[in-house]
């Protein structure tokens, strides 16, 4: 087994100014984008709205004027970590994110067109993604590849990868070797097993290989992600932006497409 280097703890001073990988950081608040329901959305005047998911907008700049009710947001400054803000009627989104992040710090474009969340939406709907420069795809589609880190629940949609999803994936790390059956198409891993180090994956004449992080190594993500952990779909999908950010892309599918 491949030893795993040495690698420094994501924190947020790192990753404040490489945000998503291959985009650069917004120039001020309202440059860079954020999320709300489809729900909120007539709620808001003057915002630039653009459907992200099946439930979730994006607003590209992350700015509007509440009109009525109460408008949460998701919106995030690079650090990979995401937060939620309720903008109430008659205040300006822009202005209350502004007050929320302080000088100083800026909003990332939460919702790249390119990133692996965005051409994930694609794939799940029958669409072509636009995956040029996209991290995590290789020619193929979905790419079992990267930094896996072995979190609660990890499960790979085997579909989405390109992989039979009724078949059973040899797991080999180290000197052990398990055969595991997917279950409704998902390969769950036996997370308690893995160790640090590169991770085999074979099914017919498929393979891939990752490397495992240990979680005491990323312990600022992992503490985010308990922080964020629980059913509400708006929750999944801060998870997932969060792996995201932090380029644990398989983990990010993994928690995308978790049942309800």
């Amino acid at each position: 087994m491949r030893t795993l280097p040495t690698r420094p703890v994501r924190t947020v001073a790192t990753l404040a100014v490489v945000a998503f990988a291959g985009f650069p950081v917004a120039g001020a608040a309202a440059g860079g984008s954020c999320l709300t329901a489809h729900a909120a959305v007539p709620s808001l005047k003057g915002a630039s709205a653009h459907k992200a998911d099946a439930r979730m907008s994006v607003l590209r700049p992350c700015a509007g004027q509440v009109v009525s009710g109460t408008v949460e947001v998701i919106y995030s400054t690079g650090s990979g970590f995401t937060d939620r803000l309720d903008v109430r009627a008659g205040e300006s989104v822009e202005r209350r994110v502004d007050a929320a992040i302080g000088p100083g710090r800026q909003l990332v474009d939460i919702w790249p067109d390119l990133s692996i969340l965005a051409s994930l939406v694609d794939i799940m709907a029958g669409r072509t993604p636009r995956t040029s420069g996209t991290s995590g795809f290789d020619s193929a589609g979905l790419s079992i590849s990267g930094e896996l880190l072995p979190l609660p629940g990890t499960a790979l949609p085997l579909q989405l990868y390109g992989w039979a999803p009724d078949q059973p994936v040899q797991l080999m790390q180290g000197g052990w070797t398990a055969a595991v059956q997917p279950q409704g198409g998902r390969l769950l891993l036996p997370v308690q097993r893995l160790k640090a180090g590169e991770l085999r994956f074979a099914q017919g004449t498929r393979q891939a290989t990752m490397t495992v992080v240990p979680l005491p190594d990323a312990e600022d993500v992992v503490g985010q992600w308990r922080k964020l952990a629980g059913n509400a779909p708006e929750r999944r999908l801060q998870r997932a932006v969060l792996l995201q950010e932090q380029q644990f892309f398989v983990n990010a599918v993994s928690e995308y497409a978790k049942e309800p």
